[in-house]
């Protein structure tokens, strides 16, 4: 899915990696908009947004907030409301505002439990690598439920076979665990503009 960035007045549209850094340069001041000046665009228009099938939407995000657009009313957006849609408000503001979806703003992936001296930091490192995995997974592009929740339950039972190393180092992937992987999980599938019920996203879990 396309990102749509907006800084000192001008658009930027972007594929998922490079909008994560753009971001992630912009919040710590480092930001050169000449290093996106081949990604700048003069304004918002029908191109940039990408059809999602399953969902029956054309989505695109802007600012970090999900834009979709019912298929059956996008023909007319794209001719009328499209060609016509004001720039979005420049910085400075937060380029992805996610504490209106629950998040705050430093959300930090499982950081619940490196804070947490009862999680050993490297076990922790374990459960965050199959979370990118499904990070990555979804950076491609795919938006199909059945695929995404397939990656999901792979996802989930690579980390149920986690349980038996957390034990050996006195630790279990308990209550504070599962709620901090299910967060991790929710958090991901936002980003990407995914809508599955976090239960049913971890259904294949044993914690």
């Amino acid at each position: 899915m396309n990102h749509i960035a907006s800084v000192d007045g001008k658009l930027f549209c972007l594929n998922y990696d490079d909008y994560r850094t753009f971001t992630e340069e912009f919040g710590a001041g480092t930001l050169r908009l000449e290093k996106y000046a081949d990604k700048q665009i003069a304004r918002i228009d029908a191109t940039h947004f990408v059809q999602n099938p399953a969902k029956r939407m054309y989505q695109l995000h802007v600012n970090g907030m999900l834009m979709e657009i019912p298929e059956q009313c996008f023909s007319d957006f794209a001719t009328g409301g499209c060609k016509s849609m004001p720039a979005v408000p420049p910085a400075p503001k937060p380029i992805i505002d996610v504490a209106e979806c629950g998040f705050s703003p430093d959300y930090e992936l499982l950081g619940d439990m490196y804070d947490d001296e009862y999680f050993p930091d490297f076990l922790v490192d374990k459960v965050k690598a199959q979370l990118l995995k499904l990070d990555d997974f979804l950076s491609g592009g795919v938006t199909e439920i059945d695929a995404v929740q397939a990656k999901l339950d792979e996802i989930v039972n690579a980390i149920n076979d986690l349980e038996d190393v957390f034990a050996e180092n006195d630790s279990e992937i308990e209550t504070a665990a599962r709620e901090s992987i299910a967060e991790g999980v929710g958090y991901i599938l936002w980003t990407h503009g995914i809508d599955i019920d976090i239960e049913e996203a971890i259904r294949e879990r044993d914690w």
